[in-house]
């Protein structure tokens, strides 16, 4: 015997599942006849349902705490017979732009990268966050080998977007969960998956102005020993960098050169003064008579917004330069008789020699005029004006005076 038995759809509930015996009672008016049929209603798939709040509604400041997504999360698996486990949660970021952007996910920073793949453990097995670039929008697919409602819930109320570029695209990223996957399958009338509503959250990505560095000044090139240095606009003498590459603007003179003067518009400079990156070319420093090696000072930069948060050093370092001997005008240990040829001697304080600075050995002896009367002799020749003479020969030297002459010979 055949037949076919109706039904409402509404009637066939999860309730519903399983064998049930009918009776069906035959009459032709005279006889009666009792079959019995057997109806099983096979249990299908029915797709999760998934219900959240989208928190984003803020603002992201660059280097800010990160901003929470979802919260009020609920989950629910609709099979009353058949409980399943829920194994992908599929969501996208809009305007992903900048090189440092991150959906946190389990206590973890999946970088929204094209092709990033991370893995956390969750309840014990592998979590893995796969993310896909398409221009400037992330598909982001979170797998697992079964998730109860419990671990999706609280899953889904922890994540929250993060930016630590410290120049963010200043716009709105709308981070969607688009589709969350059950283990049921979607074989025949099955259906394993569901698209929420409302679950789109806005973060607006706000930049700020981060403060200007500096790995200290140096000159381009360093001065000699006694010459004043003129200071430079050249924003790398002053070690400048900025991250927004704003440029430089001012700088403060936050300590003094232990020695020596800085100077601006012909007044000494005081520690606090700030002077214009343009004007910089008028700061010198004025050093102490012969003095060498490294002069130092420190200082901060400004770039129009903020001041550097620790000051650096600027360093110079002075050559030393070789300072001028002097004398004091030579003069023989014993003056000579009338006639008498006299030899000259190494002694440098015959010579008046003082070399104040470095202290250096008298070298060489210029003979820069002659004297009036007689002749100077050196090497069996006379000694011409611009001869030079080593010290060390001196003792070489003659002077021959003319004959019966006394009193003062100069040269």
């Amino acid at each position: 015997m055949t037949g076919d038995l109706k039904a409402d759809a509404d009637e066939i509930t999860d309730a519903r599942v399983g064998d049930h015996d009918c009776d069906i009672t035959i009459s032709d008016g005279t006889t009666t006849s009792l079959y019995t049929f057997t109806i099983t209603i096979t249990n299908v798939n029915d797709a999760p349902t998934l219900t959240v709040t989208a928190d984003g509604s803020g603002t992201f400041a660059e280097d800010g705490s990160a901003e929470d997504l979802y919260s009020s999360v609920t989950v629910a698996d609709n099979d009353a017979t058949l409980t399943n486990l829920y194994t992908e949660l599929k969501l996208t970021v809009t305007l992903v732009t900048d090189t440092t952007e991150y959906l946190n996910v389990n206590g973890g920073a999946c970088d929204l990268t094209n092709a990033n793949s991370e893995t956390t453990t969750l309840g014990g097995s592998d979590l893995t966050c796969a993310v896909s670039l398409t221009l400037t929008t992330a598909t982001v697919t979170l797998s697992h080998a079964g998730l109860t409602d419990a671990q999706l819930q609280t899953l889904v109320d922890g994540l929250s977007y993060e930016n630590t570029d410290q120049t963010p695209t200043a716009a709105a990223r709308v981070i969607t969960i688009t589709e969350l996957t059950d283990s049921g399958g979607s074989a025949g009338a099955s259906d394993d998956d569901v698209v929420p509503t409302n679950a789109a959250s806005t973060v607006t990505v706000s930049a700020t102005n981060d403060a200007p560095t500096s790995n200290g000044g140096a000159p381009g090139t360093e001065p000699n020993e006694d010459a004043t240095y003129t200071f430079t606009v050249t924003e790398a003498h002053w070690g400048y960098s900025d991250t927004e590459s704003d440029a430089m603007h001012s700088v403060d003179i936050t300590t003094l050169p232990g020695t020596g003067t800085l100077m601006y518009d012909s007044s000494a400079v005081e520690a606090g003064d700030d002077i214009t990156a343009g004007n910089l070319g008028g700061l010198t420093y004025v050093p102490v008579g012969n003095a060498n090696g490294a002069v130092t000072f420190t200082f901060k930069t400004y770039d129009g917004t903020a001041w550097q948060s620790a000051a650096a050093t600027y360093t110079m370092t002075y050559a030393a330069v070789n300072d001028l001997p002097e004398s004091s005008g030579g003069a023989p240990g014993t003056e000579p008789a009338e006639d008498a040829t006299y030899t000259f001697t190494v002694t440098e304080a015959h010579w008046g020699y003082d070399d104040p600075v470095e202290d250096s050995a008298m070298a060489t002896v210029d003979i820069t005029t002659l004297p009036g009367t007689g002749t100077l002799r050196y090497g069996g020749s006379d000694v011409i004006a611009g001869a030079d003479i080593a010290a060390a020969s001196l003792g070489g030297l003659t002077y021959v005076p003319v004959a019966n002459a006394n009193g003062a010979v100069t040269f």
